[in-house]
């Protein structure tokens, strides 16, 4: 006899999600890059205060807004950024789910 349990240890609503590969840290804690102004801009440093998560997203409780463009670890990165970061970053953004 087989079975599934999911448990649910807390939940979140009407949180800004960001995707698990956006978030880096440093000493100054988590960090995303926003979309800067221009196609060559090297993404916006912008610390943020991240709350719960899960295997793909994390809720960001301060620091970022609706409809922020965040960039993802992928390919469409400017090149000055792609030297920085590792090489698998993409454009997304903060959703609401």
């Amino acid at each position: 006899m087989n079975g599934t349990v999911t448990l649910r240890v807390d939940e979140v609503s009407e949180a800004v999600l960001v995707p698990l590969a956006a978030l880096m840290s440093d000493r100054g804690g988590n960090y995303v890059l926003l979309k800067g102004e221009g196609s060559q801009s090297p993404g916006i440093k912008t610390y943020i205060d991240v709350g719960l998560s899960d295997a793909n997203f994390a809720a960001v409780l301060e620091g970022l807004q609706e409809n922020d463009v965040v960039l993802v670890r992928g390919e469409q990165m400017p090149d000055q950024t792609r030297r920085n970061v590792p090489s698998f970053m993409n454009p997304g953004g903060g959703q609401r789910r």
